[in-house]
């Protein structure tokens, strides 16, 4: 690809192989006829069997030929006005160049009213023994980007498969300095994988590897697989119709081969698993379901962003144990001769929604939910907090009294376990909720800031309106102007500092400068802060960072620090003190208020416990929520004589895996 970043009329984009090129023949009776057959499967007889079966045309080098629908060619027309075609066969001794002016088919009314020469002559372009096929593509319609010419990278390298023996691509593209062979991506190190094939009658054999979390150290465990997904899918398929189709056996679909990768994403798993910022990258390219025919892709299955098995939805459902469409890599190798019934659709884009396709997704969905649920057995969950789940305290006690009945005992069992996966999803929304709450009473808290810059520059614009109406000069008209910046800056300061807190996408776990964020959240509070005659202090012993996303850190202090704030309000010795220690990784925040009542104190982490007129008891409960979800904690400790109020210790130590919450 040459200039396609600058001037159209100077851009040119060539393909060249050195396949088994065409014949003069070929070029005129079939290239340039639309729809032809040159390229479909034949029939072939069997008289001593007296039956006939379908065989798709093979290239000489034994691979099956695509395209038999004959138009793939005008796509060419897209990319630019003027294509020429050069093109030799294997045992030609001559070439054949033929050039298309796309203007001629917009003016033709009838196809067979164009007129395109066929030339054959000596070999100038594959010279010596070289054959294969040259197109060229000039008049380009638009001008390439470099997102759209990395977009075009990232689709070679996932055009063809792996395993795919033979084939390459190079890529030239002068602009961007690159010259270099596209290799297929290729993803590693998944902690959980499903790997074999699926035969025409729905039997799955294959192998699983599961990696174990539970116990000291991760234990990779291995397996061979064997399922009847038809007998599974047909007792598991969503009951949408009176009498819903049946998977047949044989199945409509076909034989397949499938590999089956899927990951954690957490900031743990992805350590664990030992994937670096390539490999993550990778994964985000290439999560969900790809099918390859023949070991090429089909469109647009395993684009970024195509849920095709409905993943996500599912997952909603039961966000504990299902897997989210970006969670996995997975690919399915289906070939035109096993898998007639998967059709391509007119406009190439993916598969006629017949009945094959229908049971190839229910399939594929039988193994995914093996992989889930061999999945969920091995991870490390947060334990519920008994002390406060009457539901299960019950049944724990009803086991006892049962200790002797096995009956009951298995069904209690059940039931269990059963309230566990529920209760776990409905702790899963809860932080998604306590979330939300955060950022909103987070942005509540910093209302009144804003309030008063706007007051104060409102305050200016007024004062600058009178004295530019009375012709005040720059002497006068400058200091007012200088305090409308000021007041500008701070609140664009104010916004940035809040920006974490926007949902608009889900926010990435880095290393966050505990120090430094601190120091920012006592800027938020500065106002109130100055007048309350607030004295803050600040030590810090040594470089603490921690990792987990901006935007918690944030609503972690903000929590704390407001309530000392509120609670300092009502005292006269107004004294706050902030010890950072990063040997220890932790964070001492201690106030001379009034401090926690003794009666209380088993309280103030609870959602909705509060002493204040107006308050709604969800501060601590975030702070403690998200302290608990990275494996680190919050305590409240007893007050000294230099601080005589509140006095929390938050601890940010480190582990390698996600660990149960401590009860209280």
């Amino acid at each position: 690809m040459a200039e396609v970043m600058g001037a159209p009329e100077k851009a040119m984009i060539s393909i060249r192989d050195d396949g088994v090129g065409m014949k003069p023949e070929t070029v005129s009776d079939s290239w340039m006829e639309l729809a032809t057959s040159g390229k479909t499967t034949s029939e072939i007889i069997d008289a001593d069997a007296g039956e006939s079966k379908v065989e798709p045309r093979l290239s000489l080098g034994g691979r099956i030929q695509l395209g038999e629908k004959g138009v793939g060619r005008l796509a060419a027309m897209k990319l630019g006005k003027s294509i020429k075609l050069v093109t030799r066969a294997v045992d030609a001794d001559k070439e054949t160049e033929i050039l298309w002016d796309v203007a001629q088919f917009e003016r033709a009314r009838y196809l067979e009213d164009l007129r395109v020469p066929v030339f054959v002559r000596e070999p100038d372009v594959f010279v010596g023994a070289d054959h294969g096929t040259l197109i060229v593509i000039t008049k380009i319609r638009q001008i390439w980007t470099k997102a759209n010419l990395e977009k075009l990278i990232l689709a070679l390298k996932r055009l063809a498969s792996a395993d795919l023996k033979g084939f390459s691509i190079r890529f030239v593209c002068p602009e961007l300095k690159i010259d270099d062979t596209l290799n297929p991506l290729e993803l590693s190190g998944a902690p959980y994988a499903i790997e074999g094939s699926v035969d025409e009658r729905g039997k799955f054999n294959g192998t699983m590897k599961i990696m174990n979390y539970l116990g000291p150290k991760p234990l990779e465990l291995k397996s061979e697989l064997v399922i009847d997904l038809v007998e599974e899918a047909n007792k598991t398929s969503p009951r949408k119709a009176a009498k819903p189709l049946p998977i047949l056996q044989p199945t409509r679909v076909g034989p397949f081969e499938l590999v089956l990768r899927a990951y954690d994403l957490d900031p743990a798993g992805l350590r664990q698993a030992g994937l670096g910022s390539a490999e993550r990258e990778a994964l985000k390219e290439m999560s969900g379901f790809s099918i390859f025919r023949d070991s090429f892709r089909i469109f647009p299955y395993g684009e970024r962003g195509d849920d095709w098995l409905e993943l996500n939805q599912r997952r909603v459902n039961n966000p504990t144990l299902r897997l989210s469409n970006n969670q996995i890599a997975g690919f399915v190798h289906i070939t035109r001769n096993g898998n007639p019934n998967l059709r391509d659709k007119t406009n190439r884009e993916g598969l006629i929604e017949n009945d094959a396709y229908r049971e190839l997704k229910l399939l594929l969905i039988g193994l995914i939910s093996k992989l889930e649920e061999e999945r969920f057995n091995v991870r490390p969950r947060r334990k519920l907090r008994l002390r406060v789940d009457k539901v299960a305290i019950a049944m724990e006690e009803a086991r006892k009294v049962a200790s002797d009945d096995a009956e009951v005992l298995k069904a209690l069992d059940k039931a269990l376990k059963e309230y566990g996966s529920v209760a776990e999803a409905m702790e899963h929304r809860n932080e998604i909720l306590l979330q939300v709450a955060g950022i909103g009473m987070a942005a509540e808290r910093v209302t009144h800031e804003l309030d008063r810059d706007l007051r104060l520059i409102s305050s200016n614009l007024n004062a600058l309106v009178a004295h530019v109406r009375v012709g005040a000069g720059l002497a006068v008209i400058n200091p007012i102007l200088e305090s409308l910046l000021g007041h500008v800056a701070e609140m664009k300061e104010i916004v940035e500092l809040l920006q974490p807190l926007q949902t608009a996408k889900r926010p990435r776990s880095y290393e966050q400068d505990v120090g430094q964020l601190l120091q920012s959240i006592v800027r938020l509070f500065s106002v109130d802060i100055t007048e309350t005659g607030i004295r803050v202090k600040v030590e810090e012993s040594r470089d603490l960072k921690v990792e987990c996303t901006r935007a918690e850190l944030m609503q972690i202090f903000m929590n704390i620090l407001d309530n000392a704030i509120f609670w300092l309000a009502t005292v006269n010795d107004r004294r706050l003190n902030l010890r950072i220690d990063g040997e220890r990784r932790e964070v001492s925040i201690r106030d001379s208020g009034p401090g926690i009542r003794k009666d209380i104190e088993d309280a103030i982490f609870e959602p909705f416990f509060t002493t204040k007129e107006e308050g709604r008891g969800l501060g601590l409960y975030i702070v403690e929520d998200i302290m608990m979800r990275h494996g680190w904690s919050v305590e409240l400790l007893p007050s000294d004589e230099e601080y005589s109020g509140a006095h929390f210790l938050l601890v940010f130590e480190h582990r390698e895996k996600e660990v149960g919450s401590n009860d209280r």
